[in-house]
């Protein structure tokens, strides 16, 4: 995998992919890493911090979703509907 258009960012949003130590030394101009949701679990928090890269989340991204998400299993249950 090129990595080589990474180099020029200056911050990055990333969900699931991994953001690793590889990831990090091609990013030569990297400030940020965001993610949306939660976890960091997927990325290299700890050599972002030696590299001076800040790390982010927005958790309150999969709020929402995830709140429609139990209402809506909430009222099938209620209802006997069969998910898929």
């Amino acid at each position: 995998m090129g990595l080589d258009h990474i180099a020029a960012y200056d911050g990055v949003i990333v969900a699931k992919m991994i953001f690793d130590k590889q990831m990090i030394d091609a990013a030569k101009n990297l400030k940020i890493i965001s993610t949306y949701g939660v976890g960091f679990d997927h990325v290299d928090t700890e050599y972002a911090k030696e590299k001076g890269i800040v790390v982010s989340n927005c958790p309150e991204s999969v709020l929402r979703p995830t709140a429609e998400l139990y209402l809506t299993m909430i009222l099938a249950s209620a209802r006997r509907l069969r998910l898929l």
